[in-house]
């Protein structure tokens, strides 16, 4: 019996080179920051030719944004699509616990993404982060919306400034990637802490321990 001949790999296109080119990218930029990332880095790590690079970004600022924006949206978009497939009678707070979980599960799956946008941040060009915080910017007013329906409902109280108080809880949960180690914490374990913490409040964790010793 005759063997067959085994099968060729499926030849990459550009939108898998492209890919491989932001995800490398990312990785170096969580390191090695802004200034001290160059286009030649970024050839070498992926074993393709700067000229090719350029071919998909015309500079690093280019890269820099795209990758600034995907860590972004990548999270934007699985935590609006976990919402959207919610039934209309689900409360506030199964609401903001599923969102809640969404954002910190994509943050710590991409890593590189998140870590590279902290780090990339306050160190990209001007005009990059101009450009960028369009998008930090729609899903921020995403967040103050659910906050506003929550309000409405009496879920939480209505004199909060929306606008802080998302802020300070993206703010709480994106610095997470800062300190998180798998080998030290179950990401189950600091997403419930942050849920406890987020929606429920230091205060009234203390109440309940109170009430249950009496």
């Amino acid at each position: 019996m005759q063997k067959k001949a085994p099968l060729a790999a499926a030849p990459s296109t550009p939108n898998d080179t492209r890919e491989k080119v932001l995800d490398v990218s990312a990785q170096i930029f969580r390191f090695r920051g802004y200034s001290e990332t160059t286009m030649k880095h970024i050839a070498e790590a992926t074993g393709i030719k700067a000229a090719s690079i350029y071919y998909y970004f015309k500079s690093k600022d280019d890269l820099v944004e795209e990758v600034l924006n995907l860590g972004t949206l990548r999270v934007f978009d699985a935590v609006r699509q976990a919402i959207d497939n919610l039934p209309p009678e689900t409360s506030f707070r199964e609401r903001m616990v599923l969102a809640l979980q969404t954002h910190l599960t994509l943050l710590h799956t991409q890593g590189d993404y998140t870590a590279a946008n902290i780090r990339l941040f306050p160190e990209a060009p001007a005009p990059v982060v101009k450009r960028h915080m369009s998008v930090r910017r729609a899903y921020g007013q995403y967040w103050q919306e659910m906050l506003r329906e929550g309000q409405a409902q009496g879920a939480i109280a209505k004199s909060l400034d929306v606008e802080i108080t998302q802020m300070l809880l993206l703010g709480a949960l994106n610095w997470s990637v800062q300190w998180y180690k798998p080998s030290l914490y179950q990401l189950e374990d600091v997403t419930a802490s942050g849920i406890s913490l987020l929606l429920d409040g230091l205060l009234h964790a203390d109440e309940e321990a109170a009430n249950s010793e009496n």
